[in-house]
């Protein structure tokens, strides 16, 4: 909904432009700290994960900052393997997005927690066929319908599917 009352605000565009840098600023700043406690590391920690020194990190987590690179970002979200969106947008959506700050979307999970999630939906959900496949060398190992898939999960688990980067593939 558009809060009219909100948006009359943004009319002078020195407001605007002071709330932007701010918010944006601050955005970066809260997304980079929360990431990097997501997993309990500290800047130095982190700042090796993601290939950058820890005085990078510093500088991205101080709100006041205000010479962050989309390259930068770019090299944290692969060093995280998370993906990184940078667009323009409308102000009702750009204060949607401010709105939703919240620790969760903060914290996003890395590819392989959204395939380990989706691995498990994907065996909850019996009516599917999947083929068993190793991305590392692209190779179906074995196919099962959901009659073979109890035994099968059995002997081919989840756990054991995170550890050897072996997905379910939904046909």
């Amino acid at each position: 909904m558009l809060d009219l009352k909100r948006l009359l605000t943004f009319k002078s565009k020195e407001y605007r432009d002071s709330y932007l840098d701010t918010a944006v600023r601050s955005g970066v700043s809260y997304q980079v700290r929360a990431l990097r406690a997501k997993d309990g590391l500290t800047q130095i920690a982190f700042a090796r994960s993601v290939g950058k020194p820890q005085s990078v990190i510093s500088r991205l987590e101080n709100s006041e900052y205000g010479k962050v690179t989309v390259q930068t970002l770019l090299d944290i979200a692969k060093g995280r393997d998370v993906a990184l969106v940078v667009r323009f947008v409308d102000y009702p959506t750009f204060f949607g997005s401010i709105n939703r700050m919240n620790e969760e979307e903060l914290q996003p999970d890395s590819i392989y927690e959204s395939i380990d999630k989706a691995t498990e939906n994907a065996i909850s959900n019996k009516n599917d066929k999947y083929v068993i496949k190793d991305y590392s060398t692209s190779s179906s190992h074995f196919a099962f319908n959901s009659l073979e898939l109890e035994s099968e999960v059995k002997i081919f688990s989840i756990d054991n599917i995170s550890n050897t980067r072996e997905y379910l593939d939904v046909k």
